[in-house]
């Protein structure tokens, strides 16, 4: 099996020790060899990156998140995204901001300066996207984390269901990080319900970020007089509201 080198990211961050859990702004500069296949790359508002993480321990085969908390305990690297694994390929689908030649700006990229790209591939929302997809409760990691980290994490699932990041998003995002630093949880229990007086892209960013469908009643819209933005969590522990 060979693998040809495409392109190498051009970023800011030069160690692995420095890159931040929600990645960095960077560029892609793809080797004129193929050029050809960046035609019509513009048509494309995200990206799949595939890199080779040259710095990475193949060796390892269990690995615990240490850039959230150590004390998370150790996982196969099947199961987690961590970069020191048999064959070091990064998977990251990042927002196209801007095309220049053979230069690619995208946003959130997790690879340093240098990290030679595999592969491009199209983002593909009706497919990629499995909103009925389970994943494990990330109550305990979301505790851990720092404050920084879980609202890097919010607003960019804001964005990404909202389209960009307005007012509505932000609010959004903000409310949400206010009720799981509060309660401590990751989302939605299965006996509560959360009420709300957003709108619009407010209300599909909440989906997003607590791993709601559309169809799901546990998200209740409602009038209300009042012009600051809340959500309300109802449940076997009583009521809790948040506002902005």
């Amino acid at each position: 099996m060979r693998l040809r080198c495409v392109g190498v990211v051009r970023s800011a961050v030069k160690r692995r020790g420095d890159m931040k859990l929600n990645g960095a702004r960077a560029a892609i500069v793809v080797r004129p060899a193929f050029s050809r296949a960046l035609h019509r790359i513009r048509r494309h508002s995200h990206l799949w990156v595939l890199c080779w993480l040259h710095q990475a321990d193949r060796r390892v085969l269990r690995a615990a998140p240490r850039k959230i908390s150590a004390t998370l305990g150790e996982s196969g690297v099947f199961a987690l995204r961590s970069p020191d694994r048999p064959n070091p390929i990064s998977l990251s689908c990042v927002r196209l901001l801007r095309v220049r030649g053979l230069r690619l700006e995208v946003d959130a990229l997790d690879a340093i300066d240098g990290t030679p790209v595999v592969d491009i591939k199209p983002y593909s929302p009706g497919i990629d996207s499995v909103p009925a997809a389970r994943q494990p409760d990330y109550s305990r990691k979301y505790r851990l984390t720092t404050d920084e980290f879980l609202r890097g994490i919010l607003t960019r699932v804001a964005r990404n269901n909202c389209g960009n990041l307005g007012p509505e998003a932000r609010q959004a995002a903000a409310l949400a990080f206010r009720y799981i630093r509060a309660s401590g949880r990751a989302a939605l229990g299965r006996r509560e319900v959360l009420r709300t007086n957003l709108r619009g892209p407010g209300l599909d960013a909440l989906y997003g970020m607590f791993g709601l469908r559309p169809s799901s009643r546990s998200i209740r819209a409602v009038v209300s007089l009042s012009h600051s933005p809340w959500i309300e969590i109802r449940g076997r522990a009583g009521t809790r509201r948040f506002e902005a």
